[in-house]
């Protein structure tokens, strides 16, 4: 007898154990403030975290630029960038220097917050003369560097239209006409 009295008291002590624990968090449950069913919940949205360029950093920003051609020289001085792009002697299509273009155009004046003009060259190397050429280059301004604008030079193949070449300053040199000669605009041939 005294053996059921002990299990009977272990049961009970064991139930009792179980219901509070059930109860305190079915109270806790009830303390939590939940959302009514047609209140408006706000999703997580991200914000694209703008880049302040500095020189410290200059090289780690541009890094994360998806460029084809090779950085030459880069340099930082109050809202303005500059950027030399290597070009190889081998290229024979302008595509892949526009769609750089694009991509420094397009970071420098949507992906940071101090950039206000870009200064861009793509150079090509001389070998034999150890000396730097430029094949093209442009002087743009955030203001003058529309959606519309980075999306026909996204969109430009082999040319670029001349609204957008003279709106972001862009110069081809004579050695840009012998190298890619059915890829240039003639308006900006004539203002070099």
């Amino acid at each position: 007898m005294n053996n059921l009295l002990r299990l009977r008291s272990v049961a009970l002590a064991l139930t009792a154990t179980i219901v509070v624990t059930l109860g305190l968090g079915f109270i806790s449950s009830m303390n939590e403030k939940k959302p009514a069913v047609n209140s408006d919940v706000a999703a997580f949205t991200p914000v694209p975290r703008l880049i302040s360029m500095n020189d410290r950093q200059l090289v780690d920003h541009l890094s994360d630029v998806p460029l084809q051609l090779r950085l030459s020289r880069a340099a930082w001085h109050e809202g303005k960038l500059t950027v030399d792009i290597k070009v190889a002697a081998s290229i024979v299509h302008p595509e892949i220097i526009y769609q750089d273009m694009y991509e420094l155009l397009r970071y420098s004046f949507t992906q940071t917050n101090n950039v206000n003009r870009l200064l861009l060259r793509f150079v090509i190397l001389d070998e034999r003369l150890k000396k730097k050429h430029v094949l093209l280059a442009l002087d743009a301004l955030k203001s003058k560097t529309t959606p519309e604008r980075l999306d026909q030079i996204k969109k430009s193949n082999p040319d670029i239209p001349t609204e957008v070449s003279e709106a972001l300053r862009i110069i081809y040199t004579p050695l840009w006409e012998k190298k890619f000669s059915a890829s240039k605009p003639n308006s900006a041939l004539e203002r070099f």
